[in-house]
């Protein structure tokens, strides 16, 4: 008979599926965390058990399960990883990646001072990860410093890493502090929570975790929270109703720009915050050190300024600088040259105009790197002039794929979904781009602009002529030398032939290698190399 499990205190050797405990590491009010090894990979994972009472309650339990549900299907290298979810003795238990480190609330506690720098080189990673999630229509809800992980690798290098996507549900209040809350409450620790979250709003959204990063910003930076009271009730009418002290006043050499983009964060009304955590990030961006800023360029600055500042050795300084009269410069890119692309020709100059100030309009040098391969996308580009090619690169070989001229778009996978990209694009002659972020393409998607539904069909459009493109392609190796051979290999090829069926596409068929897509009384032309009457 098996003895009965206990997750309050799992003796080392217990096995929980294919994992044995190895020793007890943390505790929460919903679950215990423990040390584990996988005992045919011999690798050490974290196993997060439910306690007893609550495995007893449906509402729980689907909490836990979502946890594992969101946190797996988040592929960021900043969200913890959640590996394997189980059930043994009627206790949910979840595997998650073992992470060696300190929560920030412990370093905040063990460190008297973090520069700004420090703070912005912590933060970013986090705020990806949030944005991330936001992606995933994921809203985490409880984001604290013991929620932040500072994990260290074998090498002792930092990563920050985004923890507890437990809450799937608007929150309800609980006692202040810093543990996980105890049996029967909610998630959740209102110094770091939304006046939104604190009323029980059914509509909250992004903006919500936003002002828990600026909280975490403002506490991380001058060691004091916005908002304080002697009892829960005046903390929370704080929040509500107080005005934060900003964060200057508790450290004068804080750069104005930090300053306002705390408060900004913290805004009591979340109209007055940013429209993003992504707007946040790039907020932030300039303050973090030059390394954590050319990895994060991509997704919150300009990779071409952060690389000149970080390779270029700074100007000999001159014992009488000569003053230069500033001279006007033109704009980069005019309304004149978005018409080229085909979908803004009928666009108004003060359309196009407000286009150019939500995106981010760039000059290359030839040879310079647009667009690296792996590297995650968050929007495409507008080859306004110049020329690049498209170059992909494997373990022992690199070959140009193509070659992409003015009024070409590129990237635009990025605009709907975050993936890494898939080929590197790189310029032959000196070309300027507008790049097309996603948050703000979808900011302007939903208020409507003329422009960005434009954009949105000549998108579209690039897309279906890119599938053609590859169709045709597809079809000449299939009638080319060693066609049969290609059949033979790749019976799976039918699936290939029935989305060309579905866009319909033509792309030739013999009847011998790949039988046609079974009917299920869809309308449409007739399939790829069939006759009309036959």
């Amino acid at each position: 008979m098996t003895d009965a499990l206990d997750p309050e205190d799992l003796a080392p050797g217990t096995r929980l599926g294919r994992h044995e405990i190895v020793r007890r590491i943390a505790a929460g009010g919903m679950a215990i965390v423990y040390e584990a090894v996988h005992v045919d990979l011999q690798k050490r994972f974290a196993v997060k058990v439910m306690r007893p009472e609550l495995a007893r309650d449906q509402t729980y339990v689907e909490r836990f399960v979502q946890e594992a549900r969101t946190a797996s299907k988040m592929a960021h290298p900043h969200i913890i990883a959640v590996t394997d979810v189980g059930l043994q003795q009627g206790i949910p238990y979840l595997v998650m990646e073992f992470l060696e480190g300190d929560d920030l609330c412990t370093v905040m506690e063990r460190e008297p001072r973090l520069s700004v720098e420090r703070v912005a080189d912590v933060m970013l990673p986090i705020i990806s990860a949030v944005a991330a999630a936001h992606d995933e229509h994921v809203l985490h809800r409880d984001i604290k410093p013991e929620n932040i992980f500072l994990a260290r690798d074998r090498r002792g290098r930092e990563r920050p890493m985004l923890l507890d996507f437990g809450v799937a549900k608007p929150l309800q209040v609980v006692a202040p502090g810093r543990s996980m809350t105890r049996v029967g409450e909610a998630v959740g620790t209102p110094s770091y929570m939304s006046p939104e979250q604190i009323e029980g709003r059914a509509d909250i959204d992004g903006r919500a975790d936003q002002y828990s990063l600026g909280v975490i910003l403002y506490a991380a930076i001058t060691r004091a929270l916005p908002f304080s009271g002697d009892t829960l009730a005046a903390l929370l009418m704080a929040i509500l109703r107080a005005r934060p002290l900003p964060p200057g006043a508790h450290r004068p050499d804080l750069p104005a720009a930090v300053d306002a983009l705390i408060l900004r964060s913290i805004s009591r009304d979340r109209e007055g915050r940013f429209a993003s955590v992504r707007e946040l990030g790039r907020a932030l961006h300039p303050f973090a050190s030059p390394l954590v800023q050319a990895q994060w360029a991509e997704e919150f600055g300009d990779p071409v300024q952060v690389a000149a500042r970080i390779v270029s050795a700074p100007p000999p300084v001159s014992a009488q600088p000569t003053p230069v009269a500033p001279r006007p410069t033109a704009p980069l890119v005019s309304a004149a040259d978005l018409r080229r692309f085909g979908g803004l020709a009928h666009c108004s100059d003060e359309e196009l105009e407000a286009f150019l100030r939500q995106v981010r309009c760039q000059r290359f040098r030839p040879g310079a790197q647009i667009v690296a391969q792996g590297a995650h996308g968050n929007g495409c580009y507008l080859l306004v002039s110049g020329e690049v090619q498209v170059v992909k690169t494997v373990t022992n070989a690199r070959w140009t794929l193509g070659k992409l001229g003015p009024g070409a778009v590129f990237g635009q996978i990025a605009l709907v979904e975050q993936v890494p990209r898939t080929a590197s694009i790189i310029t032959t002659a000196e070309s300027v781009v507008v790049h097309v972020d996603r948050a703000a393409y979808a900011e302007m998607l939903h208020s409507g602009q003329a422009v960005a539904r434009a954009l949105r069909e000549q998108v579209a459009i690039s897309g279906i002529r890119q599938l053609r493109r590859a169709t045709s392609r597809l079809a000449a190796l299939l009638s080319g030398p060693g066609a049969q051979r290609v059949r033979a290999e790749r019976s799976d090829l039918v699936f290939v032939q029935a989305a060309a069926f579905e866009w319909g596409l033509e792309l030739p068929r013999d009847p011998d290698s790949i039988p046609a897509p079974q009917g299920g009384g869809r309308s449409g032309p007739p399939g790829p190399g069939s006759r009309r009457g036959e």
